[in-house]
């Protein structure tokens, strides 16, 4: 199956910005000044006319915030759901059920440091050495492509200091749960600089049982390195590289509950907790080409990002290259019983190149713009996505092996006009193209 898809976005909006100013002198109340890049510029949080809300990493630090489902406590209207391996965003009630499966994508986008995040798997691990994130509520369609329906997620994570500093947090909590948090940077020279960020967070007990197996379900393990380099050869010139590592090890969405007042197939009612189970499989036994035998659920995700920034007297030229390789796996026991009846295990791959131009006005006039394209390219597949049937059945599973091929092309732009400090007036333009070749082949294995 092959899809052909044009797009074209055509945005025009009026805005009315109320302007506030207080005095420091005990009469007035005075506002940090917070800059987004909610339009791909740096600009302070009270001049851009879109719904936003911006989390610094002191007020994460203080909401004590420490992943992406946590952000919901903070911010109104956005929501994460958890579908298995990723937490699916809602905005406004705005998202996509089928955000982790191979062939959808998410109606609210996720971007760290500027990648569009085509799968959001792995993406429910814990925030570390964040600078800010940015949640713009509303379609996105001009600058953020044809995903952003519900709205987009921006996560950006810290620069590199040439001052040399260095911190450690250690942790403990319910559950037997410990963690561990390690953040550093320092000059390597007059022009570059780096950091390193580690954390680990180990759940050993969970807040949930498996009757059957007498065993706990819901914990997690996880571990992130983070590490950047920031390269100033000149004062128009700046080039950031960055690197990711995650990998996680979990139960939550793969040891699954049949709710309050149903029964599951043989009869057998819901427990009085909702986090305990009744299940007879949960790890995975015969994982085809992953590498994660003997887990409930496992995802790993390897990143590389390029940033370079290079200002002329009338604009500023951006490039953003990004990299991701993702690599998830996922057992389920649909019976939700003690029969070996039906289960299945699903590994996810997926591998991602983007790059991305943008070329934003420097003037501080009233009149503004910004031009881009954009192109991404991605793979994505199930090998092999299993599902075995009752024994004793002629069939003792069904193997799906399918893969999908993205391809997709855009560009787009975007001027802006202050008539007055309160009035401004935005025009919007964003042409895509986009190719999905979906292959698959489905087998009965007896």
């Amino acid at each position: 199956m092959k899809n052909n898809i044009p797009l074209l976005t055509v945005f025009a909006g009026l805005s009315g910005m109320a302007a506030w100013s207080g005095s420091a002198n005990g009469q007035g109340i005075v506002l940090e000044e917070v800059l987004v890049t909610a339009q791909k510029r740096s600009e302070n949080i009270m001049e851009v006319p879109i719904s936003i809300t911006a989390l610094t990493a002191d007020s994460l630090e203080k909401s004590n915030i420490g992943g992406m489902d946590d952000v919901q406590t903070a911010v109104s209207g956005i929501e994460f759901r958890r579908q298995v391996a990723a937490m699916a965003p809602f905005i406004r009630g705005i998202g996509s059920q089928n955000a982790t499966v191979i062939g959808f994508e998410p109606s609210v986008a996720l971007y760290i440091d500027g990648v569009y995040q085509s799968l959001p798997l792995n993406n429910g691990i814990g925030f570390k050495n964040i600078e800010r994130v940015e949640v713009l509520k509303g379609p996105q369609g001009t600058l953020f492509g044809r995903n952003a329906t519900g709205g987009a997620v921006n996560v950006i994570t810290k620069n590199p200091q040439h001052d040399p500093s260095a911190s450690i947090k250690l942790g403990y909590g319910n559950f037997d749960t410990s963690n561990a948090e390690f953040y550093g940077t320092t000059g390597i020279t007059k022009t570059l600089a780096a950091d390193l960020s580690i954390g680990y967070t180990d759940q050993k007990e969970g807040y949930g049982d498996n009757i059957i197996l007498d065993e706990d379900v819901n914990k997690q393990r996880a571990v992130t390195v983070r590490n950047k380099w920031i390269w100033e050869p000149s004062e128009q010139t700046t080039a950031t590289l960055s690197f990711s590592y995650d990998k996680t090890t979990e139960s939550p969405g793969s040891a699954r509950a049949i709710a309050k007042g149903t029964m599951n197939q043989f009869g057998v009612p819901a427990l009085d907790d909702f986090y305990d189970t009744q299940e007879n499989f949960i790890e995975g036994i015969d994982t085809g080409n992953s590498h994660f035998d003997g887990h409930a659920a496992a995802t790993e995700s390897k990143a590389a990002t390029l940033r370079v920034d290079q200002s002329f007297d009338a604009f500023s030229l951006v490039s953003i290259t990004g990299y991701i390789d993702q690599e998830a796996f996922i057992t389920v026991d649909n019976d939700s019983s003690n029969v070996s009846a039906v289960h299945a295990q699903l590994p996810y791959f997926n591998e991602q190149f983007s790059q991305e131009f943008q070329f934003i006005s420097n003037n501080e006039g009233p009149f503004n713009w910004i031009g881009g394209l954009y192109y991404m390219k991605a793979k994505q597949k199930y090998d092999i996505f299993a599902v075995r049937a009752i024994p004793g059945f002629p069939v003792d599973r069904v193997e799906i092996d399918n893969s999908l091929d993205i391809s997709s092309a855009a560009a787009f732009a975007e001027v802006g006009y202050d008539f007055t400090e309160q009035t401004e007036l935005t025009l919007g333009l964003r042409w895509t193209k986009e190719e999905k070749e979906l292959k698959g082949i489905t087998n009965a294995c007896v």
